[in-house]
């Protein structure tokens, strides 16, 4: 079990998930109801799962916690493309997409890293 606040990638989820929280203020509800409040429910299940996953018990349970992460982290880029184009005044938010697939990088390389872990305790 480790704390997550040393993971890199943690820190920069929870950075990604208060930038979020701003632009989802900014989707207005009548042109995409329910909008904001998905886009900030799903980037604020990426820091949140990864926080679980480094607190359990086996490397395995590592990994599928992570795995659910990097699913957070495609539909938190769905609902931005979809505010973007609902809402132009937006912008286009290339910074916080290209972090999303920066953040998508660095979760399948940590997961991969605790697959592999949780072989090599399966393999006698």
């Amino acid at each position: 079990m480790q704390n997550p606040a040393n993971l890199e990638v943690w820190r920069r989820s929870m950075d990604l998930a208060v930038e979020l929280h701003r632009v989802a203020r900014g989707i207005p509800g009548r042109s995409a109801p329910g909008l904001s409040a998905q886009l900030r429910r799903a980037v604020a299940s990426i820091p949140a799962n990864i926080a679980e996953g480094v607190g359990q018990p086996s490397p395995g349970l590592v990994a599928k916690h992570l795995a659910i992460a990097i699913a957070s982290n495609f539909e938190v880029e769905t609902h931005l493309l979809l505010a973007v184009r609902l809402c132009p005044s937006l912008g286009t938010c290339d910074e916080a997409l290209d972090e999303l697939r920066q953040l998508r990088r660095m979760l399948y390389a940590l997961r991969t890293h605790y697959q592999r872990q949780s072989l090599s305790e399966r393999t006698p």
